[in-house]
């Protein structure tokens, strides 16, 4: 039986002694709460970090169906934890969620949207090949669109370092800027260039973009400098930030992982198959590795700095894999063009393995340093290379969303768009075509 003062437990059923209470400078307080409130500083510091989880073993891919016809192509991390993609022929912009419930918002007829980025407005960014725009879709599905010149064409676009989006113009050949207030600004390219397709922030605070048979760099000023390949029909395609500090592109004919440095210094990798893996695009992983989309092998590859590569075929044939991004869930999200389909391909690193921040564009690259400040959740400073003047704002500290990690370190890394066209005939190639007629 319970003793005078002591208090009935419901949970086990029996009395209990009453808590003892202890008294600390004054303040009388429960032996077991002061433990919990210095631990809930402590993470809200920073100082102690949740256990992480269990990661899978990297190569392991899901894949979640679409609607027949949708023509999934690029794919982008949103600031809401999600991933955002592209339909082309459905003329839709899609959402999924790390757990795999899709949500479509639908376009106008023909808009056949391509790329897709996240801006530094908390919103994504995509381009409308068939309308001839560029159009901004909110968290919660309000499309705004800003036309462009007819014909122009554009392809793939990116965020800035200038807090602006940038896009390419494959038919106009003219690389375009877009406010987020919607006001458009375009720079013609050299006569001898053509062909713009992927663009990516770069490490040095400049744009890198591919053309026909050339990188090319770009200063928020305009100013342009070309480096033009080695071999003639290789067809660069997407082009990303790596983990090293240079730029990494796919040939798309040239069945090659390249890198070219800042200064401009170019290598090139074959890849290790049959010649016909028409490499698309390109992003780096959480992993510190880069990851692409291998369409013509219908497999998702990965390739070291150090330039060790490997490949894992979908589980779909003739799936196509376009787009790549890494996702907030450690993994690898990518499309499947002419499977329907949205993948997902564990990198092999747990979620709170990682070390990324949001920069404002919701994706994770290069690493680059910020030192946060109470109030505004921007940092004071940044290093010398970061390639991103507004870091996501709108979580917390400097917590980032879905990760406890106290780390503000991570430039974009953009998703690629766009493709040349090609010999085989099918629908896919067909459609890519469009993007390389002048």
């Amino acid at each position: 039986m319970g003793q005078c003062g002591d208090r009935f437990d419901s949970r086990w059923g029996r009395f209990a002694a009453p808590r003892r209470r202890v008294k600390r400078k004054g303040t009388l307080m429960s032996g077991s709460t002061f433990p919990r409130i210095l631990l809930t500083i402590l993470f809200g510091l920073g100082l102690v970090i949740a256990p992480a989880q269990a990661a899978a073993p990297p190569g392991v891919i899901t894949e979640y169906d679409l609607p027949a016809g949708s023509e999934a192509s690029e794919i982008a991390a949103g600031p809401d934890g999600n991933l955002w993609f592209t339909e082309n022929d459905r003329h839709m912009i899609g959402r999924i969620t790390p757990g795999g419930s899709v949500t479509e918002f639908p376009l106008a007829t023909g808009a056949e949207p391509l790329g897709i980025a996240a801006g530094p407005d908390g919103n994504m960014w995509f381009t409308e090949y068939g309308a001839q725009a560029i159009g901004k879709i909110t968290m919660t599905g309000v499309v705004s669109e800003y036309a462009l010149t007819p014909g122009r064409g554009p392809a793939d676009i990116t965020a800035g370092p200038d807090g602006n989006m940038w896009f390419t113009e494959a038919n106009g050949n003219r690389i375009g800027k877009i406010t987020p207030a919607g006001i458009i600004t375009e720079f013609p390219l050299p006569d001898t260039w053509v062909l713009p397709n992927g663009i990516t922030a770069g490490p040095d605070g400049n744009l890198w973009f591919t053309a026909n048979n050339m990188i090319a760099r770009l200063t928020p000023a305009g100013d342009f400098t070309g480096f033009p390949l080695v071999g003639v029909g290789d067809v660069p395609f997407s082009i990303a930030t790596g983990p090293d500090g240079n730029l990494w592109f796919t040939e798309y004919q040239g069945d090659a992982i390249a890198r070219i440095t800042p200064a401009g210094v170019i290598t090139e990798q074959d890849l290790d198959t049959s010649g016909a893996d028409y490499p698309y695009g390109i992003a780096t992983g959480p992993d510190g590795n880069l990851w692409f989309a291998a369409s013509g092998t219908n497999a998702i590859g990965r390739i070291t700095p150090g330039g060790t590569m490997t490949q894992f075929p979908t589980p779909t044939t003739n799936s196509s894999p376009w787009g790549i991004a890494a996702g907030p869930d450690g993994s690898m999200w990518f499309t499947e063009f002419d499977g329907d389909k949205i993948g997902r391909i564990t990198s092999g690193i747990a979620v709170a393995d990682r070390k990324p921040a949001l920069n404002g564009t919701g994706q994770v690259g290069l690493p680059w340093s910020a030192t946060p400040t109470c109030g505004d959740r921007r940092p004071a400073s940044r290093s010398a290379g970061s390639a991103m003047a507004h870091p996501y704002r709108g979580r917390p500290g400097w917590l980032t969303h879905r990760w406890t990690v106290i780390s503000v370190r991570r430039s974009p890394a953009p998703a690629p768009l766009g493709c040349p066209a090609c010999s085989p005939p099918c629908k896919r190639r067909a459609m890519r075509s469009r993007l390389w007629r002048r």
